[in-house]
């Protein structure tokens, strides 16, 4: 054998190689074929262990779909699968299409992130005059104007009415922190952002947003509200989780803020979103915006402390937002994300710049399944050792769970039960008014002398008022709510025993019932 020519030698070697490089990359494309599969398998257990109807799931690597499917069903009640096809409500992923906007008009010239607001909406107002005329765009999109997480939303939750009227309650939205000095997630802020592009370019947010990004990548799965839903098929159903059943509800009208969490997608058209991004804003020689807006929207402007209990948990060491996104770190890789919460779906969004990854999971419940399935495929893409995150998040849920149980059971277990009223309901009737929910909230009574609860603007929030105790009424509302359920209304009195004000307390994480405080009107 040592005799061999020296060529033949080489053509021995290079044949060997070639054989071991072919049989490298074909074990390496079984295993992970085999692996995308168990990814996959693994998906449908979840559904299951979660006990969630419906999901559908979309990765994306290096510019390919490796993965778009449907799990479970479109509705508890059917048998009809969902699909990569399927449309969901992404929620606050609606945010990422309000900055990635705003970004454009930075390229044109026509924005700074720096400019104040009022450029644009002159008669802006928050909580006091320095803070109104100092907040600039950055500053609203990245929740650090000196809200509490969600203050606010009662405002606009089913309501009818503008975005631009609403807005003009924003001034009486409580400040919990100093201007620059926290965070708070604000939906109002960011129904401030699609104000200031309708400012500029004189065209609805919707309509800029359809016409920069849903035509252009053929988005045709993709809208901006729930009264366009009745053009298509293949529409999950939203549901409620009520202890062990999931109960469909109706799609609820968000237009109202619909720059801060209105868009209804699918996983195909979500995936052609994400690539845009993990393209860097340019796909088939289209550019939709420049690296250094990308950049911008991905630079954290707004941190918040990792401690060591979650770095025991979480393999991360910063958590930020950026504009429309968050960010942290996860082994090493930089990760863009959002989530979004609609009634009866929740949704989530990532992506792994530097390994050409991007994820979505959209689904027709009210639990975080979709952050642990991310945590899931962080770890397969990133060859991180298996942790058990369904166990992790489910137990994240019960003590939600467990959060707003106590609070109920907190109201029930104070009730003084044999109780009467100290005032008549002919004195309890009338029109209520708080300066921040900014419209009338009526008290009136029925044929069968029940007393009802009316606010104005917001007619799916009709409710009988049932005695409690005391003064204080139980909320029974005619329609079905994803965030609350139970609550109660209590009348206060002055020292002559006239009513002068509502207070409620309805139990939830979101919609604060609590932030209204309306006066009597006409008190003589």
């Amino acid at each position: 054998m040592n005799n061999l020519p020296k060529t033949i030698k080489i053509n021995k070697t290079m044949r060997t190689l070639t054989v071991l490089v072919f049989l490298f990359f074909f074990q390496a494309s079984s295993i992970a074929q085999k692996s995308i599969e168990q990814l996959d398998k693994s998906f449908e257990e979840a559904l299951q262990l979660w006990n969630i109807p419906g999901m559908s799931i979309g990765i994306i690597k290096d510019g390919k779909v490796v993965l778009a499917k449907g799990y479970g069903v479109l509705n508890a009640k059917g048998k009809e699968k969902p699909n990569s096809k399927t449309m969901y409500a992404i929620a606050s992923n609606t945010k990422a299409f309000t900055t990635t906007a705003l970004a454009t008009l930075v390229e044109e010239g026509k924005l700074s992130w720096n400019d104040k607001v009022r450029k644009y909406i002159p008669d802006y107002e928050l909580y006091d005059s320095y803070t109104s005329e100092q907040v600039t765009i950055r500053d609203i999109l990245s929740h650090k104007v000196g809200f509490a997480n969600f203050s606010g939303d009662v405002i606009w939750y089913k309501n009818n009415r503008s975005a631009a009227d609403l807005l003009k309650r924003i001034k009486y939205v409580p400040k919990a922190y100093d201007f620059r000095n926290g965070y708070g997630y604000s939906n109002l802020m960011y129904m401030s952002a699609g104000e200031v592009i309708k400012s500029i370019t004189g065209n609805s947010w919707s309509d800029y947003v359809k016409a920069r990004f849903f035509e252009p990548l053929q988005m045709t799965r993709t809208i901006t509200s729930i009264e366009e839903l009745g053009k298509f098929s293949n529409v999950a159903t939203p549901h409620k989780p009520i202890k062990n059943e999931n109960k469909p509800i109706t799609w609820t009208n968000w237009d109202s803020m619909g720059s801060a969490g209105a868009i209804i997608s699918s996983v195909d058209d979500m995936l052609k979103w994400i690539n845009l991004h993990l393209s860097n804003g340019k796909i088939d020689d289209k550019t939709y915006f420049s690296q250094d807006q990308q950049e911008e929207l991905w630079h954290p402007n707004n941190s918040y402390k990792v401690n060591y209990k979650r770095r025991a948990v979480y393999p991360m060491n910063f958590s930020a937002y950026g504009l429309g996104f968050g960010l942290y770190d996860y082994e090493g890789q930089k990760v863009i994300t959002h989530s979004g919460g609609y009634d009866g779906m929740y949704s989530r969004v990532a992506m792994v710049p530097e390994q050409g990854l991007g994820i979505v999971i959209l689904t027709n419940s009210m639990k975080s399944i979709g952050d642990y399935l991310t945590y899931d495929i962080l770890d397969y893409f990133l060859n991180r050792k298996d942790t058990d995150w369904h166990k992790i998040g489910l137990n994240n849920y019960t003590n939600y769970t467990d959060w707003i149980d106590k609070k109920k059971n907190t109201i029930r277990t104070k009730q003084k039960k044999g109780t009467t009223p100290t005032i008549a309901k002919t004195e309890m009737e009338g029109s209520y008014y708080d300066d921040l929910y900014g419209a009338k909230i009526t008290v009136s009574t029925n044929s069968k002398n029940e007393l009802k609860l009316n606010f104005e603007g917001a007619p799916d929030l009709t409710a009988k008022l049932a005695h409690w105790h005391y003064n204080t009424f139980e909320i029974q509302w005619e329609n079905e709510h994803a965030w609350f359920d139970f609550g109660t209304l209590g009348f206060i009195t002055n020292t002559n025993n006239e009513i002068t004000g509502l207070e409620f307390d309805v139990p939830n994480g979101d919609i604060f019932f609590d932030e209204i405080k309306a006066k009597k009107q006409n008190q003589k």
